[in-house]
């Protein structure tokens, strides 16, 4: 893999895993799509410039000695969730963590990543933590460090600033004493922290736009106010950012925030005595957008002390000879965005080059050799290679091996080869994701904004070549069940089997043979083009025809701001075929083997079970007394973040709990009754969150579960737990799967993690399981090619593809949302054909035209003219 730099770093395949079940992970990336960089800087032991460590929000810490040009892991260091680094004039790295962005993907609360103080680099790269600094509690003041600035003059002076706290110390960090200023401090929420180069000007922002200043070296402080400080502004700033220049330790330069608004930059010449505006908010300089003033990345150049760069939601460059430019372009894999808006966190440049500039975003590192010479023309272009640092909160894996993640920033998407570690992104709305098993071409995801895009569930019938969205039409509509508009984030959940005897459906099976009762017999299911096991219960003639219950059943779980929706043939567009089954709104969902039962977990701490799914049939949309509901009670007003279900026992099922204040609480629980009665067990220190679990598909003693400090499993049922990570590390975990690989008896564990992409353990597959996965970049295979002409069409189109043997054809015309129009199917003979399809009375728009042979599948756009 790109990612393995073998002069500095390993190669991410665990070597040996560490708890119960001895787990060996190996990433699969994206190694080429960086994720949320939260920390820049540059070694300023490199007289060249180009050595840069990067920390990530949930993720660690990486390091290139190229300029970028490829990354490698540091490795374990204890949390992941990094907020600031610095770095002494003696080169120690200086890391604070805790990043306090309450993380929502989709309606699973992820909470804060809670930090644990400062971390600190040696010459060596290897981690240490000042222990000083210990979070114990989650309302410890060390669990979000802000800034830290290091005495330029005495490296054994630090001053670190909090949530709501700052500290200072004379030994290095060893001890701490807490910095009370009248009048400013306890602040609600503390920032920016900068210390001049003579080691006596300190700068430290603090909420609502108050800013302290100190001119001894930290021994005293002052508030700095227009009344006394002539020029400095009265802004209610939430993330005000400070630069100072070595040469003039009396100069400062500062990016103002107005609330969540960028207010304009000001500097001084006479360490904060006065201050000069160099340039006020306007139309066409706005960085932060419309409200993205906590970001606020800032940079002067080196080159020129009025040439200035600020980025939030956009990025621009100032001076008083162009006055704001914007930057016009960013490149990515797979897109250009213009006027990008792609969350800066921070900045830097090359002392040495002022042209080389760095940005550090929630879309990874870009780099320009262009910011002083010609910002209006300049390219700035991702820096990703080995920085596998993407934050997925749910993924999906095809039956081939190819993963599919989903994330919260602006390509929400992204999907790999089977083998490789290169991502790219596909063009869908943001939300969960998942991969039919059973026909390979059917993905799903849904829409992330619960207010505009409620109706829309996303799916492709063509291997992610295209997607179109479709629900019913009645889901957060009529009948009673409107949505409010901006309700929180949709969610999904496929459940595919085919072990479904006990449902409603069925099919007819014909003996060819005679046949005994007792014999296993193959039968083609109604729902897709697979087929599935029966035991006959009769002795069968040849040509005798049995009515069999249709065990094969792929049903898509959609949950919407006013309740549950099942879509009971996700693979066939049906319609209706949506049921509203409750108006409870979960965050996790799990179903039992057979899918007649589905579990739901609330943000409130219960349990909903519903049974009886597999008998539910079309008759109206509120399908409420067809099914039975319970409600269990786990830990009244705890979040439940994830939910399994035993796969041979639908009665025992485990959820995982959230939140951190509930010290000494158990963070899982089990239920072997059916969620009637809980046991509870204590993951980690400080009952820490815990967000997915799984039972293990080929052995039901088997737990697995992701927190906030990475895996931990059972191999006794929950009884006694350990750590399973590996070269993992303990990092976030947001959701497991256990995905059949190439057969059904083949399934393969993968993780989704924050901001360290996917990654995958054959360790539970069973032994002769065919796990070889092709390193060459997907392509979505066809299986054979159609044409369309004409094409805009008005009356007619003709289809024409060639078979190379003769078989049963099936073709599906659909609209945009999904919605099934016009079948044929045929038995055509080898050679060149044409099937004419009428298109009269169709409206104007696009549709999709999916030709299937065999097992393999075909879909093209069709676009109806006026």
């Amino acid at each position: 893999m790109k990612n393995c730099i073998a002069m500095l770093y390993a190669c991410l395949i665990s070597a040996a895993g560490f708890g119960q079940l001895n787990l060996q992970w190996q990433n699969i990336g994206p190694d080429n799509l960086g994720g949320t960089i939260t920390a820049l800087i540059i070694d300023n032991r490199d007289t060249t410039g180009q050595t840069l460590y990067a920390g990530a929000m949930g993720g660690g810490i990486w390091k290139s000695t190229n300029g970028a040009a490829s990354w490698g892991y540091l490795g374990c260091m204890g949390n992941y969730a990094i907020n600031c680094m610095t770095q002494s004039n003696d080169g120690i790295i200086y890391i604070g963590t805790g990043f306090q962005k309450y993380y929502a993907p989709g309606l699973i609360p992820y909470n804060e990543h809670l930090g644990n103080g400062i971390y600190y680099l040696d010459s060596a790269d290897n981690f240490a933590h000042l222990d000083s600094t210990t979070v114990t509690n989650p309302a410890s003041n060390w669990s979000s460090v802000y800034g830290i600035a290091v005495n330029p003059v005495n490296s054994s002076q630090i001053i670190a600033t909090t949530s709501n706290s700052i500290f200072k110390s004379l030994n290095k960090g060893n001890t701490w004493s807490e910095v009370t200023i009248a009048g400013a401090m306890p602040a609600n929420g503390v920032g920016d922290v900068k210390w001049s180069s003579n080691g006596l000007n300190i700068y430290i922002s603090l909420s609502y736009g108050v800013m302290v200043r100190s001119t001894d070296g930290g021994n005293t402080w002052s508030i700095l106010r227009n009344s006394s400080n002539p020029g400095y502004p009265n802004a209610s700033g939430y993330n005000t950012r400070i630069v100072l220049k070595d040469a003039w330790p009396d100069m400062a330069f500062v990016s103002v925030a107005r609330g969540t608004n960028f207010w304009g930059i000001i500097k001084t010449t006479n360490a904060g005595n006065t201050w000069d505006t160099v340039a006020l908010a306007s139309p066409s300089f706005a960085p932060f957008g419309t409200s993205q003033g906590y970001y606020n990345a800032f940079a002067v150049s080196p080159a020129d002390t009025d040439h200035f760069y600020v980025g939030g939601d956009f990025l621009y460059s100032y001076s008083p000879q162009t006055g704001p430019v914007k930057l016009p372009q960013f490149t990515y894999p797979g897109l250009s965005i213009t006027n990008p808006a792609i969350d800066e966190f921070n900045m830097v440049i090359n002392n040495r080059n002022p042209n080389e500039m760095y940005i550090a975003s929630a879309q990874g590192v870009f780099k320009t050799t262009q910011a002083f010479t010609d910002f209006t023309t300049a390219q700035f272009n991702p820096v990703d290679n080995g920085l596998v640092a993407r934050d997925f909160f749910s993924l999906a894996v095809s039956k081939s091996g190819r993963p599919m993640g989903c994330s919260d920033d602006m390509q929400s998407l992204l999907v790999g080869s089977a083998g490789g570690a290169d991502f790219s992104p596909v063009p869908t709305e943001l939300g969960y994701c998942a991969f039919s098993y059973i026909d390979t071409t059917f993905a799903y995801t849904v829409a992330q904004n619960g207010g505009a895009y409620i109706n829309n569930v996303g799916i492709s019938i063509d291997g992610l070549a295209t997607f179109g969205f479709s629900t019913d039409s009645n889901i957060g509509g009529p009948l009673g069940y409107n949505c409010p508009t901006g309700a929180g984030n949709p969610y999904l959940l496929l459940h595919e089997t085919k072990t479904a005897f006990n449902t409603i459906d069925s099919v007819a099976f014909v003996a060819s043979l005679n046949l005994q009762a007792g014999s296993q017999v193959i039968v083609a299911s109604n729902n897709a083009h697979a087929t599935f096991q029966y035991t006959l219960p009769v002795s069968l003639s040849a040509g005798d025809t049995l009515v069999v219950p249709d065990a094969l059943q792929s049903q898509l779980f959609f949950v919407t701001p006013c309740g549950i929706w099942v879509k009971r043939h996700a693979l066939l567009f049906k319609s209706p075929d949506w049921f509203y089954i409750s108006d409870t709104v979960p965050q996790c969902m799990a179903a039992s083997q057979d899918g007649n039962i589905l579990y739901a977990g609330t943000a409130a701490g219960t349990v909903m079970k519903i049974s009886g799914l597999n008998f539910g049939h079309y008759i109206s949309y509120n399908m409420a007394d067809s099914f039975t509901v319970t409600r269990h009670v786990v830990f009244a007003d705890r979040p439940i973040n994830g939910i399994a279900v035993d796969p041979g026992n639908e009665s025992t099922l485990m959820v995982t709990l959230g939140g951190y204040n509930y010290p000494n609480q158990p963070n899982v629980y089990k239920s072997t009754d059916a969620g009637n009665t809980w046991e509870g067990y204590t993951l980690g220190s400080n009952s820490l969150s815990a967000y997915t679990c799984i039972i293990d598909q080929n052995n039901s003693s088997h737990y697995i579960v992701g927190t906030e400090h990475g895996i931990f499993t059972s191999a006794d049922s929950g009884a006694t737990w350990q750590p399973d990570n590996g070269d993992m590390c303990d990092i976030p975990v947001y959701q497991l799967k256990q995905t059949p690989l190439f057969t059904d008896e083949c399934p393969v564990l993968y993780a989704a993690t924050s901001a360290r992409g996917i990654w995958r353990s054959y360790t539970l597959t069973p032994q002769g399981c065919n796990i070889s996965l092709s390193l060459e970049p997907y392509a979505v295979n066809y299986g054979f090619d159609i044409r369309l002409y004409p094409n805009p069409a008005t009356s007619v189109t003709n289809v024409e593809f060639t078979l190379a043997a003769p078989q049963q054809v099936s073709l599906q015309l659909f609209d945009i949302t999904g919605r099934l129009i016009q079948t044929i199917q045929q038995f055509l003979l080898q050679g060149e054909q044409k099937i004419e399809i009428n298109t009269v009375g169709l409206q104007p728009g696009t549709y999709l035209i999916n030709v299937r042979n065999g097992v393999t599948a075909t879909t093209r756009l069709l676009v109806i003219g006026e």
